[in-house]
């Protein structure tokens, strides 16, 4: 409980740091990959087919239509539903450059770059977030199942039993978003696989904490998108300004978060001590 309350707080000490420090210059960056994905997507499909083919025309013409415009179908879709993990890809290395520039901020820390060092850090990046997406995926698909035989024997408590599932659901979420941000400033500290998945373990509460503020906001908006997108007619102008709307609040979250993720392991660690950093 005291490193959920200390996530918590470090989030408003966050905000403050954020706009001192004109951090939000950084927002830029997931505001135009944000907006730029689900353009994109939106746009593609919305794609008129302008070339439907004809009994006239010949098989190959009418196999490459299809095959074309399935592509184009599915990475619309891909872009739309997707966004909230694609964006957070891309701007990895933004985030990289927030945790170490306010490291250097509350320590004056600074760090060397190294290419063999660098090549490590893909690696061992690449190795967690294919763990943390097989344990997120294989713990919902696991409660999902658990509270649907739970459904079946206490049927007249459906909705109870429906909102239990969704408070779990959203809390391993939660963790899991929350163990992201945390772990860039692990990395700086030379933390293996195994060390960072031990030393969340042990502070979950602070893994929840930092996904509580970041997921409902950046996770979330995407989904109301996608349900908003269904009362527009197909390229409305209105859509997209919600969506421009949605990509400046979903650009402040992740960089927010980032910060409020540093300062709270520097609460706990006091990371003026890494060893790996030139003071």
């Amino acid at each position: 409980m005291k490193n959920f309350i200390l996530g918590i707080k470090c989030h408003l000490k966050a905000f403050k740091f954020l706009i001192k420090y004109k951090f939000w210059w950084y927002s830029l960056v997931p505001f135009l990959v944000f907006s730029g994905i689900y353009s994109l997507g939106y746009y593609l499909g919305n794609l008129e087919n302008q070339n439907l083919p004809s009994s006239d025309d010949d098989i190959l013409k009418s196999i490459w239509y299809y095959l074309f415009n399935g592509i184009v179908l599915l990475l619309s879709y891909a872009l739309l539903n997707f966004t909230r993990y694609i964006v957070i890809l891309l701007i990895s290395p933004i985030l990289s450059t927030i945790s170490q520039r306010t490291e250097k901020i509350l320590t004056g820390n600074k760090y060397k770059f190294n290419l063999s060092q660098l090549i490590k850090d893909i690696v061992r990046a690449i190795k967690l977030a294919f763990r943390n997406i097989l344990y997120e995926f294989s713990l919902i698909v696991t409660v999902i199942i658990v509270f649907w035989i739970i459904g079946k024997f206490f049927e007249e408590y459906k909705y109870i039993i429906s909102l239990f599932e969704k408070i779990i659901i959203m809390m391993i979420a939660f963790y899991y978003y929350g163990f992201a941000f945390l772990d860039y400033t692990l990395e700086r500290m030379r933390f293996s696989v195994e060390d960072s998945v031990k030393y969340m373990r042990k502070h979950r509460g602070l893994a929840i904490s930092i996904g509580i503020v970041f997921t409902p906001i950046f996770h979330y908006s995407n989904q109301l998108l996608l349900e908003t997108k269904t009362y527009f007619e197909p390229n409305d102008q209105k859509f997209y300004i919600i969506i421009l709307l949605t990509a400046i609040i979903s650009a402040i979250v992740p960089v927010w978060s980032m910060i409020a993720s540093t300062m709270a392991l520097n609460e706990i660690e006091d990371l003026k001590n890494n060893e790996y950093a030139i003071k």
